[in-house]
């Protein structure tokens, strides 16, 4: 209660002026379903707020300075959870697509095993009041394919969830990097663009 107030003073005191040429990133990691209302609630303060939504196919254009009618905003979401598929079918029914990072290793971890793996690779300290352990499995190859199908776009977000720049991880590095990218590519036939670091 007491964070909820004094946010709510510090955005009504400090408000930031977003002119038509800004964007506003956002990064989502897991959406619980018992959580969801929330997410949908974000969303309408950012269209009450005035942002227009960025999909991943106008940010090139954005940055050739070929936009303004912002300020603009783009949802973006890290290790491809399950849950997050509740969040893409609700941006989908508001005409927002957004950009899915995935992990290889990750959605390719059995599913009975993908719990344990998310908690000892991907997120170490984890409170089960925000993400339950029955929502830390990795969406399916099909889940993917329903990402795309509603207009989203996908990305790589390293192989493994690791990231370690040295010249003497170097062939662990291109895996990590290219790697994704590879398997991802493999794995739908279409072409990756996109790579999100985890650093």
């Amino acid at each position: 209660m007491i964070k909820s107030t004094l946010g709510k003073w510090e955005w009504s005191s400090q408000k930031p002026k977003y002119g038509k040429m800004d964007l506003l990133v956002l990064c989502y990691h897991s959406t619980p379903q018992h959580y969801l209302h929330r997410f949908e609630a974000q969303y309408n303060w950012y269209v009450d707020q005035g942002f227009s939504f960025l999909s991943p196919e106008e940010l090139p254009d954005f940055y050739e300075g070929k936009l303004s009618e912002g300020p603009y905003l783009l949802y973006t979401f890290d290790d491809g959870l399950k849950n997050n598929l509740l969040a893409a079918r609700f941006l989908s029914s508001k005409g927002v697509n957004a950009f899915f990072f995935l992990v290889p290793a990750f959605y390719k971890t059995p599913a009975s095993e993908q719990a344990d793996y998310y908690q000892r690779v991907i997120r170490p300290v984890i409170d089960p009041k925000w993400e339950p352990i029955d929502e830390r499995g990795a969406m399916t190859l099909d889940e993917h394919r329903e990402l795309m199908a509603l207009g989203h776009s996908v990305g790589a977000h390293t192989y493994t969830h690791a990231l370690e720049a040295s010249e003497e991880n170097e062939e662990v590095l291109i895996k990590e990097v290219v790697g994704s990218k590879e398997d991802i590519q493999a794995d739908h036939g279409t072409q990756i663009n996109t790579f999100c670091s985890i650093n």
